[in-house]
């Protein structure tokens, strides 16, 4: 959540080429392959705010 908050802050404050990347966290643990990274998969989720991000207009333009 914090590279989001980031992310968010850098957009505002005039910047052009930012990105993130959702996941970060699952990619690390499976690279690791840390005991979450092993198990059953569970459901796939879309965080909140970037459900809500990706509805306002315009959101898409910069992907």
């Amino acid at each position: 959540f914090r590279s989001y908050l980031a992310y968010r802050i850098l957009c505002q404050s005039g910047y052009d080429n930012v990105a993130t990347l959702a996941g970060g966290s699952k990619t690390f643990m499976s690279y690791n392959r840390t005991p979450l990274a092993t198990g059953r998969p569970g459901v796939p989720f879309i965080a909140h705010e970037e459900e809500k991000m990706a509805m306002q207009p315009g959101a898409l333009q910069n992907a």
